[in-house]
């Protein structure tokens, strides 16, 4: 084969690409991609005919290059979308850890603050810690008097908690959670929740809550709130997927899966598969089942629909019960 004709195959080859611009959008990374394997494959076949001993290293040059660069792009392209975050706080004490906690959600780019039943809401002394930069925070702060109203619209709800027991679910460290938030927050509302400053979050409290995050520390694990919105919100900042992992579609919303598990509760009592004298205890394994897989609407309408069909059918049985 001549030069001539191998610079003319190299050309044609290497024009599979296309140009690679900073800023692409993650769904253009998937298709260049495949333009490298295809590109590869040609390479291959154009190496094996050519002559000329050096061209073949040219080539591959090319190629490697442009990894490089797509690599680059997908380190970028994926972020935690924190316009679909929020932190919550429940029942906190003071205004002031108020405005701090709020300064610190600003710092790290979260915009929305949600605060439920507060012992006390002074509006000068939150502004007073939260500074004229967090204002706008402060002012379109959302307040709510009980914690599942406030997290009715959420799809995916991070519970903060220092400690642990054989009722509490795993608990993971911001870091890991954060790259967890990278695809569920592109399509979902997600909750930061974080419990109140001398207790935190009850057991009870932590039904609501998809997966659980714990702040490491050298043994004494009593934290600020604003200091564990600050490390949260920061590990989120951080977060990339340099390799996207997998796609997480709109889940159900909080307000949706409460109404199922109320159903959901009272169906499996009649039947007798859940101790009725304490039925949250025996759905807690329930909670975290479904939670893990992540419910969407339309499955969450389906199980509902069961849970009627069981509930006539009991009702059609000659003894009722």
């Amino acid at each position: 084969m001549s030069m001539a004709v191998g610079r003319l195959d190299l050309v044609r080859t290497t024009s599979i690409i296309g140009p690679l611009r900073e800023g692409d959008p993650p769904a253009a990374t998937f298709v260049l991609s495949g333009r490298l394997q295809a590109l590869r494959f040609q390479l291959a076949v154009t190496v094996m005919r050519w002559t000329p001993p050096l061209v073949p290293f040219a080539v591959w040059d090319i190629v490697r290059r442009h990894e490089l660069l797509l690599k680059a792009i997908r380190r970028d392209s994926m972020k935690v979308n924190r316009n679909n975050l929020a932190v919550v706080l429940h029942r906190p004490h003071y205004p002031e850890n108020i405005g701090a906690a709020a300064r610190s959600a600003k710092n790290m780019g979260i915009s929305r603050l949600l605060v439920v039943a507060p012992v006390n809401c002074d509006l000068t002394k939150i502004l007073k810690m939260a500074t004229h930069h967090a204002e706008e925070v402060v002012t379109e702060m959302e307040v709510f008097d009980d914690l599942q109203s406030a997290l009715g619209s959420f799809q995916y709800v991070v519970g903060t908690t220092a400690r642990t027991g054989s009722h509490r679910q795993t608990t993971q460290a911001p870091r890991r959670v954060a790259e967890a938030l990278v695809t569920i927050s592109q399509n979902n509302q997600v909750a930061l929740l974080f419990g109140p400053e001398d207790r935190g979050l009850a057991n009870h409290e932590l039904r609501y809550c998809d997966t659980l995050v714990t702040i490491p520390t050298a043994g004494f694990t009593s934290i600020n709130l604003a200091q564990a919105v600050m490390i949260l919100a920061y590990e989120i900042l951080l977060a990339g997927s340099a390799e996207p992992k997998g796609y997480v579609p709109r889940l159900a919303n909080r307000g949706e899966l409460e109404a199922m598990y109320d159903q959901l509760t009272a169906t499996l009592a009649r039947i007798n598969f859940i101790n009725p004298e304490n039925p949250e205890y025996w759905m807690m394994s329930v909670r975290r089942f479904f939670s893990r897989i992540g419910l969407r609407a339309r499955e969450v309408k389906l199980i509902r629909g069961i849970c009627r069909q069981i509930n006539w059918y009991v009702a059609e049985r000659p003894d009722g019960s």
